[in-house]
């Protein structure tokens, strides 16, 4: 694994372990493969694992979820933030999205 998906991962992880709630809605999809595209900046696979964790992604298998990010996500993210969360795509999925829309 890149060290940038490590990064993500664990930084994702730290959130969510402080949110029990949210493990307990992640915990619930354990097995789930999520890949986050962000329009070519990076794709990131992750997994969830039994404790409601994120993990590397199985990229063997299709993602139940996909989420997708405008390729302007940098820009956006620091001055249009609005404009950003309105123009992600989902598909797969709708109970796993919703899942981690927390």
């Amino acid at each position: 694994m890149d060290p940038v998906s490590n990064l993500t991962i664990r930084a994702l992880n730290h959130l969510i372990q402080g949110e029990y709630w949210a493990q307990d809605r992640l915990r619930a999809h354990s097995g789930a493969q999520v890949l986050i595209d962000a329009g070519g900046l990076f794709k990131l696979r992750l997994g969830v694992d039994e404790h409601g964790l994120f993990q590397t992604g199985n990229t063997a298998s299709d993602p139940h979820v996909a989420i997708t990010l405008p390729s302007d996500t940098p820009f956006r993210l620091f001055f249009d933030r609005e404009k950003l969360f309105s123009s992600v795509k989902l598909s797969g999925s709708a109970e796993i999205a919703e899942s981690l829309a927390f």
